[in-house]
């Protein structure tokens, strides 16, 4: 077992941070503190004046006839924005004197909560004019006693404001359960951001150099009342995108759209959604419709080839069989697992000096040489680590990283032999993914399993 494992829940990955947990209905603080370096504190739970509040649940409440009981909690934190250039295929970050030379070029950054055994999206926030530092946030939530939550935030690194499905996205690591009334501060999040910025609507042509002039049009029937201000677009079959997209105004009873597509993108679906939750985003928690034949019968996917598509009609929202809308949202998939085994090469791990301590890493950044246990915690997405005592007489060990989707990640395991903190250094065994130089990842909508074989290089 990781001393990960070990932790409360709401441990800070490289335990470099603090939560505190305030109980308001016992009126007193419980404080989960963590080894937490010179300068690191906890957040103050200020609330900042440039962020809409977007997700309020109903009360607390009891339903005698299911048996639940449900509970409220208040999460704080911060968002950090690191800008991250490509050199040389890896992902380096700017310096401090860099980023302070800097404008802020990006769009919002929203928060959002789910479900942490189901993915289901709960509550939300945004910070609608952001800097690169101290983004606080505050968000309520509500779930059945028991239920525990995840945290992410994604930045709209293109500015067109849309969370689309290949957003920068960073997490709190592990799942946050807590007590009704709680207050949950220092949930200090980081999204690594591609530098320079790509402020654009999207290309006009294919890479055949084809023009994406296929036009779709259509009406959109939103009579139910969902007025604002709304998307038309297109996604793929898994619900991933937009790959092209028209902004409207759901004023009218019927509103026209029309869009221009790239020639054959194949089965697609027509989908639209509506600002409902006012933060000035198309995001997951905003109603959703979707292309129809008939009253509430989704007409998805069509088809695009080289002929113009007329005519297409939208619902919004469609009313499945339970009476309740269903979500034809974009698709953002913030949170996936890398996991696996880990063994020695040639033997157990007794083979190893005795003492030694495994840190295997999803790192954000590449180390190419040695480098401090502290720095790796810090530059960490989620680590696990095994002491000497949970090595012994085995011949591997299981790992679990929790990772965001559709980024750039380093996985290595070290083996720190002599115990002075330092990683990577020459004659330490190592191991990384699909046992190459980087240990390069690709992070996608689905979790990835990775054996690594730990040798000496």
């Amino acid at each position: 077992m990781s001393l990960k494992a070990a932790l409360p829940i709401g441990n800070i990955v490289g335990w470099t941070r603090t939560i505190a947990v305030t109980r308001i209905a016992a009126l007193f603080t419980l404080a989960l503190t963590a080894c937490t370096p010179p300068g690191k504190t906890p957040d103050s739970g200020h609330f900042g004046g440039d962020s809409a509040d977007s997700g309020r649940p109903a009360d607390t409440a009891t339903d005698p006839s299911l048996g639940t009981r449900t509970v409220r909690a208040t999460l704080r934190g911060t968002v950090g924005i690191e800008p991250a250039a490509l050199v040389d295929g890896q992902q380096v970050p700017l310096s401090a004197d860099e980023v302070d030379a800097l404008s802020y070029p990006y769009g919002a950054v929203f928060i959002g909560v789910q479900q942490a055994n189901d993915s289901r999206d709960l509550a939300s926030t945004t910070v609608l004019f952001p800097h690169f530092e101290g983004n606080h946030f505050e968000v309520e939530v509500e779930v059945e006693a028991g239920e525990a939550v995840q945290i992410f935030a994604a930045v709209d690194d293109d500015a067109n404001a849309i969370i689309s499905s290949a957003e920068p996205v960073g997490l709190w690591p592990d799942a946050v359960a807590f007590e009704d009334g709680d207050i949950i501060e220092g949930l200090d999040l980081r999204v690594i951001v591609p530098f320079p910025a790509e402020l654009t609507e999207g290309t006009p042509y294919t890479a055949e150099g084809l023009p994406c002039d296929v036009a779709i049009d259509g009406t959109v029937d939103h009579s139910t009342g969902t007025d604002g201000r709304g998307l038309v677009m297109l996604l793929d079959a898994e619900g991933m995108g937009p790959a092209t997209w028209t902004w409207l105004t759901l004023d009218s009873s019927t509103p026209s759209y029309a869009l221009a597509a790239c020639p054959d993108l194949g089965e697609m679906q027509l989908v639209a959604a509506v600002d409902t939750n006012d933060n000035q985003l198309i995001d997951p928690m905003d109603t959703t419709g979707a292309h129809v034949r008939g009253p509430d019968d989704n007409g998805n996917p069509i088809t695009v080839g080289t002929t113009d598509l007329s005519g297409l009609s939208i619902q919004m929202p469609i009313l499945g069989p339970d009476g309740q809308p269903e979500d034809h949202s974009v698709s953002l998939v913030p949170i996936v697992h890398l996991d696996g085994s880990l063994v020695f090469d040639g033997g157990t791990f007794d083979d190893l000096e005795p003492g030694t301590r495994v840190t295997i890493a999803a790192l954000k950044y590449r180390p190419s040489s040695s480098v401090p246990l502290a720095d790796v915690e810090t530059h960490a997405y989620d680590i696990d680590t095994f002491e000497w005592h949970q090595l012994q007489g085995r011949t591997s060990v299981d790992y679990a990283l929790m990772v965001p989707g559709h980024t750039d990640v380093y996985l290595w395991a070290y083996a720190d032999s002599d115990l002075d903190g330092t990683l990577n250094e020459v004659g330490e065994p190592v191991a990384s993914a699909h046992n190459s130089a980087t240990g390069y990842v690709a992070t996608g909508s689905e979790s990835q399993r990775f054996d690594m074989v730990m040798g000496i290089p």
